[in-house]
Parts: structure tokens; C-alpha cells; sequence
């Protein structure tokens, strides 16, 4: 299953970048104008859940932040953000507990870097998709648990991208995402199942340029 999306998400990555090529190759006979960069701040809320027979899996909120560079002409583009977001594990009391045998509850932070291909769909909106790198910066535990969560998870993270996003007057963008993890980031201190994070990431972007 991990495989069967990965591949997807590449594939469907793979057929934006040969759009970008061919459409950028084809307008530079015919259109002599650049393609149009824009930068801004971007802020977010997430609903995260984390699989795995440890944990209690239902979604959690949490937020996200960043900055994002983005390359558009005609109808295709691409977008590389910088990222910030929190993460909430607690888990069902089978294996990860603390001092007094209270469920292990646990706030991670992650810096994620998508790479996103981007092609105009209709009017305002764009489809959005592509790959996404993650690194775990810190897991603070939030109760009586002694040990270091962080010696749980694996520290690098890689994912799937789907999502579509409204560019609106103003300067104002909006969007709805679905990023799918595609690496197990159990690191089996506790357990041998996999654990991968889904979330779903609503959010809000000022356009600078």
C-alpha cells in the first residue's frame, strides 16, 4: 500500500514537471513574458493522527506555520514551502505509559519542506501535488514520563502532498490539503508496527509579491 502511493504521488508529480517543461518549452516561441514569483506567510491548522497498535489514532489538532516561494505561468507552476507544525501522540495505555501507569502523552515538533507541482484547474484554483520532507526537532513529553520520546520516533519523515488551493483578491489564499506519511517512523523501542502520520491541513497564506 505505502508503495501503491508513493509510486502515485510520483507519477502524478512526474506528469506536472513534464507539463512545466513542455509549456515553458512551447511559450518561449510565442511568449516572451517570465514566469510570474511570488512569495509569502502561511498559517495553518492540522487534524493529525498517527497509526499504530501504541497509540490512541483518533485526529488531534494542531497548528502549522511557515513561509512559501512560489513560480507560475499560464496554467502550471511550482512551490517549495518552509514549515513549521506541532503533533499530539497519547497512546491507549498498552505500551507507552509513564512513572504512575498513565498513558504516554507527547507534543512533537516537525520543520516539513514540501515540494508541490501546481496546475490551474478552474478560475481561482489549483491542484496541488507532490512530495514532502520532515525532520522531528523535538518531543516533549507531557506528563510523568521520564524517558526521552524522542528515542521513539525516527528523526526523518517523508510523505505524499494532495491538495487544492484558492487564490483569492487581496493577496489571500486558502486551501485544504491531505498529506499522507509515507514512512514508518516507528523506531521500535516499544513496539515492531508501523507507525505513519495522516493529516489533514486547512489553512490561510498572505501573498507578499
Amino acid at each position: 500500500m505505502k508503495r501503491t502511493l508513493l509510486y502515485t504521488v510520483l507519477g502524478i508529480a512526474l506528469f506536472f514537471s513534464n507539463r512545466v517543461t513542455a509549456q515553458y518549452l512551447m511559450s518561449g516561441t510565442n511568449d516572451s513574458t517570465l514566469p510570474k514569483i511570488e512569495f509569502g506567510l502561511k498559517l495553518g491548522a492540522n487534524l493529525q493522527t498517527i497509526t499504530g497498535n501504541v497509540w490512541d489514532n483518533s485526529l488531534k489538532p494542531a497548528i502549522a506555520g511557515g513561509i512559501y516561494a512560489g513560480m507560475h505561468k499560464n496554467k502550471i507552476g511550482v512551490c517549495i514551502e518552509v514549515l513549521a507544525h506541532t503533533a499530539r501522540y497519547t497512546s491507549n495505555g498498552s505500551a507507552v505509559i509513564d512513572s504512575f501507569g498513565n498513558k504516554g502523552d507527547f507534543r512533537a515538533t516537525y520543520i516539513d519542506v514540501p515540494v508541490l507541482f501546481e496546475y490551474n484547474i478552474f478560475s481561482l484554483f489549483w491542484l496541488q501535488v507532490g512530495p514532502q520532507y520532515s525532520n522531528l526537532v523535538s518531543v516533549k513529553s507531557l506528563n510523568n514520563l521520564q524517558e526521552n520520546g524522542k528515542v521513539l520516533f525516527k528523526s526523518n519523515e517523508f510523505s505524499g502532498v494532495l491538495g487544492i488551493e484558492g487564490r483569492f483578491p487581496k493577496n489571500i489564499t486558502g486551501g485544504l490539503r491531505a498529506i499522507f506519511g509515507l514512512t514508518d517512523m516507528n523506531n521500535q523501542v516499544v513496539s515492531t508496527d508501523a507507525w505513519q502520520n495522516q493529516t489533514l491541513q486547512l489553512y490561510i497564506a498572505y501573498r507578499i509579491k
